[in-house]
């Protein structure tokens, strides 16, 4: 006779724990953002903070979603972040044109230091609100129960 294994109290333990990674990760990317608006991108508890979310996402790509519910949450972030950068991408540039432009109206001159929002400016931006549509529709999602 084989013993028989319980293999839903694995599952179970494998849910928990990638819930867990998700849930650290979104808590470091709320402390990454609070810290980078207080204390600069500079700042080594900013440093830490981004470090501990690449590690904590890292650990939950890697755990994989194991169940259909968790599975159905991850593709609800992951699909609300690629429809974020698609939209970012091209609206963020239209914006800094048009901010741009009615700063050089409002001043009746040119701008001395170039322009008002840099590419670099709006790729960041376009990354962290992609990144806040993951964690925001991937909670929703696990917390609403799968509806949305």
């Amino acid at each position: 006779m084989t013993p028989s294994i319980n293999k839903g109290a694995t599952g179970a333990k494998a849910a928990k724990r990638y819930f867990l990674h998700i849930d650290i990760s979104t808590a470091l990317f709320v402390a990454t953002i609070a810290t980078k608006m207080t204390l600069g991108s500079a700042s080594a508890v900013t440093g830490l903070a981004a470090v501990g979310l690449l590690i904590a996402m890292g650990l939950a790509i890697t755990g994989g979603p194991r169940d259909e519910f968790a599975r159905h949450s991850w593709h609800r972030g992951t699909a609300a972040a690629f429809i974020t950068m698609l939209v970012l991408f091209v609206a963020l540039p239209f914006a800094a044109g048009f901010m741009d432009g009615f700063m050089e109206a409002m001043r009746d001159s040119p701008q001395a230091n170039g322009a008002f929002v840099t590419e670099d400016d709006y790729a960041d931006t376009a990354l962290f609100l992609a990144m806040a549509a993951f964690f925001a529709a991937f909670q929703w999602s696990r917390f609403a129960g799968g509806r949305m």
